[in-house]
């Protein structure tokens, strides 16, 4: 199954890719991404849950700081595949483009997925991108202001 989505979120292009280059914070967007180990050399091990059962998917991320791109294929386990492309709007604002694709693993998970379950999988990662991203901004912005009152350090 291939979703895929766009949405502009409220953060710098800069600040989202420092953000997402750390492999580590995906969980707490991407559905179905549990927990992220390294294993060297931009290759991990993630801990998935699709369909009907957990499993891991042995990934390598490929990162194009040009190009504001990070992409990453499965090399065992779950086949679990995608990129994420960022497109600066404005200086605080950032087009995000994700592609995910999820291989069923077996005849159920195949029919379940022909059944369009999981039709909006991109979009929804990206809503959750864009609330943990809007989040992280209300805590810099308060903590900026705790920083400062009537313009002096506190």
């Amino acid at each position: 199954m291939s979703s895929r989505a766009r949405l502009v979120v409220p953060i710098g292009v800069d600040d989202l890719y420092s953000w997402l280059h750390d492999v580590a914070n995906w969980p707490q967007f991407l559905e179905g991404l549990e927990a992220v180990e390294p294993l060297g050399y931009h290759r991990y091990r993630w801990q998935v849950t699709f369909g009907r059962r957990p499993g891991t998917c042995d990934v390598v991320v490929s990162v194009d700081p040009q190009e504001h791109r990070f992409s990453w294929r499965h090399l065992a386990g779950t086949p679990f595949d995608g990129t994420i492309r960022l497109t600066p709007v404005t200086e605080d604002r950032t087009q995000v483009d994700l592609v995910v694709d999820v291989k069923p693993l077996d005849l159920l998970d195949g029919v379940v997925d022909l059944g369009g379950r999981d039709d909006w999988m991109a979009e929804r990662d990206l809503q959750r991108l864009r609330d943990v991203v809007a989040a992280r901004g209300a805590l810099r912005a308060a903590a900026r202001g705790a920083l400062r009152r009537d313009g002096e350090a506190v």
